[in-house]
C-alpha cells in the first residue's frame, strides 16, 4: 500500500479542523474549538508559504491586538485573538495548498466528503431524536426545534451547510446545494439559515440576470401569486404547532412573523450595536473579550472601532476583488458568504475564511463538469479578460 506523503496527511488533518470546528477536542469554554489554530501552528514548517506583504500584514494586526490587550490585561482580551488571526492564517494556508497542482482535487475531495458526514449525522439525529454523541461542547437543540449534527446549535449546523452549498454552487453541483437545503429546511430547521440560501439564490440570480431574465420574471410571479392566495393561518392549522418546523413555514409566509423571530431579530440588534458604535461611540471600540456580538464583522467595529472598520474593509475588499477573477458563480457565492458574514457566524470558525479562499483561489485551470458533461475552465475567460 503506497503511503501518503507527511505534508498530505498534515494537510488533511488541518482541512478536517476547519471543516468541523465545533468538534471538542480541548475542554474550553469556547463555541468555536481552537482546534485549527493548534494544528496549523504545529503544522507550519511543513504547509505555510507566505508571502512579504501578507507577513507585513499579519504582523501588523499582532501589533493592533497587542496594544488593545495592553490597554485591558485581562485573559478576556487574549480570547478575543483568535478571530482576528484566523482568517490571515486561513489564506496562509489555502493558498499554500492549492499552489500545489495535486492537492486541489484532494482538497475538493475532503469538502465533499465532509459535507456527506455533515448530512449523514444530522439525518440520523432526526430520526433517531438524539444527540447521539456528546462531541461538541454545547448541545443546544430539541426535537422542537431542529438538530445540530456537529455543530452546537440548529444555526451553526445551518451555516455550515450553507458554506457547503456556496461551494457547490461555484463548482455547478446544483444537487449537492440543494440537498444542503433540504437538510436546513427538515433536520437544522433554522430560520437564519433559510435567509442565507435566500441570499445566495438573489446574488446567483443578480450575476446571471442577463441569461435568466425569464426564469426571474417567473420566480417572482410564483412568489407574489403564493403570498396573495394562499391563507398562512390555513396552512399553519394543518401542521402541529409545537415544531420548529411549523415556525419556520411561518416565518416564509408572514412578514410579520419574520420580524417576530428572535433568531432574525437578535442579529438586527447586534448590528444595529456595530453600526452605533461607529456613529456614535469610541473611535477605538469597547476593546477586546467584553461583549461578543452575533456578526463576525460587526464584532471587527464593535472592538476595535475604526481599526477594526478598516481591518473589515480590507477583507471584503480582497475577497471580491479576487472573486471578479474566478467568474460570475464565485463573485455570486463570495458575496452571499460575506453577507452571511454580518450575521451570527464568528470569523474565529475557519471555514467561513476557508471556503471563500478555496473560491476565489483555485487554479485557473481547475476542471470542473457542467450540467451537459462537458469540462469546462472556472474562471479562465474573466482571470484573462
Amino acid at each position: 500500500m503506497k503511503r501518503m506523503p507527511v505534508r498530505q496527511v498534515a494537510t488533511v488533518i488541518v482541512i478536517l479542523t476547519i471543516l468541523f470546528p465545533y468538534i471538542r477536542v480541548l475542554p474550553l469554554p469556547t463555541d468555536v474549538q481552537p482546534n485549527f489554530l493548534i494544528a496549523i501552528i504545529i503544522c507550519s514548517p511543513l504547509l505555510l508559504s507566505v508571502r512579504l506583504n501578507e507577513l507585513v500584514v499579519f504582523v501588523g494586526i499582532l501589533c493592533l491586538l497587542l496594544s488593545y490587550t495592553i490597554a485591558n490585561p485581562e485573559m478576556q482580551s487574549f480570547r478575543g485573538w483568535p478571530a482576528y488571526l484566523t482568517p490571515p492564517l486561513v489564506l496562509f494556508f489555502t493558498r499554500s495548498v492549492l499552489s500545489k497542482p495535486e492537492s486541489a482535487p484532494m482538497l475538493e475531495t475532503v469538502i465533499r466528503r465532509s459535507f456527506y458526514i455533515w448530512v449523514g449525522f444530522g439525518a440520523l439525529q432526526l430520526v433517531t431524536h438524539s444527540a447521539i454523541v456528546q462531541l461538541t461542547l454545547r448541545t443546544s437543540t430539541s426535537a422542537d426545534r431542529g438538530w445540530m449534527s456537529f455543530s452546537g446549535e440548529p444555526s451553526a449546523y445551518a451555516s455550515v451547510l450553507f458554506l457547503f452549498a456556496a461551494y457547490f454552487v461555484v463548482k455547478q453541483s446544483y444537487v449537492s446545494a440543494g440537498i444542503a437545503l433540504l437538510t436546513v429546511l427538515v433536520v437544522a430547521q433554522s430560520a437564519v439559515g433559510l435567509v442565507y440560501f435566500v441570499i445566495l439564490a438573489l446574488a446567483w440570480l443578480g450575476v446571471r440576470a442577463h441569461n435568466h431574465v425569464l426564469l426571474v420574471a417567473i420566480i417572482v410571479i410564483l412568489v407574489v401569486v403564493v403570498m396573495t392566495t394562499v391563507d398562512p393561518q390555513y396552512v399553519l392549522d394543518k401542521l402541529p404547532r409545537s415544531r420548529r418546523i411549523t415556525r419556520l413555514i411561518e416565518i416564509l409566509l408572514s412578514p410579520d412573523a419574520q420580524l417576530d423571530d428572535i433568531s432574525i431579530t437578535s442579529r438586527a440588534s447586534d448590528l444595529d450595536a456595530a453600526y452605533d458604535t461607529l456613529i456614535n461611540g469610541s473611535p477605538f471600540g469597547h476593546g477586546l473579550g467584553g461583549v461578543r456580538l452575533k456578526s463576525g464583522w460587526g464584532s471587527y467595529v464593535y472592538e476595535l472601532g475604526w481599526f477594526g472598520f478598516a481591518l473589515a474593509s480590507g477583507w471584503i475588499v480582497f475577497f471580491l476583488r479576487q472573486a471578479t477573477r474566478m467568474g460570475r458563480d464565485a463573485l455570486a457565492a463570495t458575496v452571499a458568504i460575506i453577507a452571511m458574514l454580518f450575521s451570527s457566524t464568528p470569523l474565529a470558525m475557519p471555514m467561513a475564511s476557508f471556503i471563500v479562499l478555496a473560491i476565489i483561489l483555485a487554479p485557473p485551470d481547475s476542471a470542473t463538469p457542467d450540467r451537459r458533461g462537458r469540462w469546462r475552465r472556472i474562471g479562465v475567460r474573466s482571470a484573462h479578460a
